[in-house]
């Protein structure tokens, strides 16, 4: 990929060159800053392309500059993907990691806490029911218990007959 653009790039210088076009003094030769990426040679051959381009030159350097565009955008997704764990985005995705995960931890011991809460309610109306079934049956002994010794008279009813 990067020959075939190198070899574009070339087409491109030639074919300016040979249109009878001459670099200005104030641009560079292309080449000359080694870390230039394939996007800014291709800049550096389109400022120097002749003003009466002809369609050949013209759909070539768009390719060039197409095929360059494609190869920043690939350079720039692979450089995304490599981004270090110190950037502010990480460390800013990495704090809302650990509060969600706080968070989560402290969802999880108020479940418990509200178990065992329910757990001792449950419990304890348990014992209520127990309390409420004893204290009804004393209630009856009670007064099953005033009811024992007391006398009673039973009325029957009779008719006299005269």
């Amino acid at each position: 990929m990067k020959l075939s653009i190198s070899i574009l790039i070339a087409s491109v210088i030639l074919l300016s060159s040979a249109n009878g076009s001459e670099k200005t003094n104030s641009s560079k030769p292309i080449g000359a800053n080694e870390h230039q990426s394939g996007a800014q040679y291709v800049q550096a051959a389109a400022d120097t392309a002749p003003t009466n381009a002809e369609p050949f030159e013209t759909k070539l350097l768009e390719t060039v500059r197409a095929m360059a565009d494609q190869q920043k955008a690939a350079n720039e997704q692979n450089n995304a993907s490599n981004k270090s764990w110190d950037s502010p985005s990480m460390l800013v995705q990495i704090g809302l990691f650990v509060v969600g995960a706080g968070n989560t931890i402290f969802a999880a011991l108020q479940w418990s806490a509200i178990k065992r809460q329910a757990a001792i309610t449950e419990a304890g109306i348990e014992v209520a029911r127990v309390a409420a079934n004893a204290a009804e049956e004393s209630a009856k002994a009670v007064d099953a218990q005033l009811h024992v010794n007391r006398p009673f008279l039973v009325v029957i009813r009779s008719e006299v007959e005269a």
